[in-house]
């Protein structure tokens, strides 16, 4: 039986989030992923759910009530794989919050990409789901 790793990353100064799950399962990715944001049809293949990142509007029923949340799938904590996966979290932040990514902003990114990176490899603040 293997496990799924959550945790929540606040995307500071921003009100949104970022859900991190960790599991080599696709479909403990996926009924996860319908659970936690109330989604009533979540389909895709699993070559396209295990390392991504999408965006997601939770479903009025679910704890979010209709909160959008930056999700990255995770299917180990590879250094190079979260990396890939935080440049593809940064342009949604930018596409959801409005803040530009340019050369002006470099400082901000820069930042934000170290400590989302150092976020997503602590692993002691994960809550594991066991199904």
């Amino acid at each position: 039986m293997s496990k799924l790793y959550f945790k929540e990353i606040p995307l500071e100064p921003s009100e949104f989030s970022l859900d991190v799950i960790v599991t080599k399962s696709h479909n403990k990715a996926a009924k996860f992923l319908k659970r936690r944001y109330n989604l009533r049809k979540f389909k895709t293949k699993s070559h396209q759910l295990l390392n991504s990142v999408r965006t997601v509007e939770s479903g009025t029923a679910s704890p979010l009530k209709g909160e959008i949340r930056i999700v990255m799938i995770l299917e180990t904590l590879n250094p190079a794989i979260i990396v890939h996966e935080l440049v593809h979290v940064m342009h949604r932040m930018s596409r959801e919050t409005g803040v530009e990514l340019s050369f002006d902003a470099q400082e901000w990114h820069a930042l934000a990409m170290e400590r989302l990176y150092n976020e997503t490899l602590k692993r002691s603040n994960y809550q594991i789901f066991n199904f």
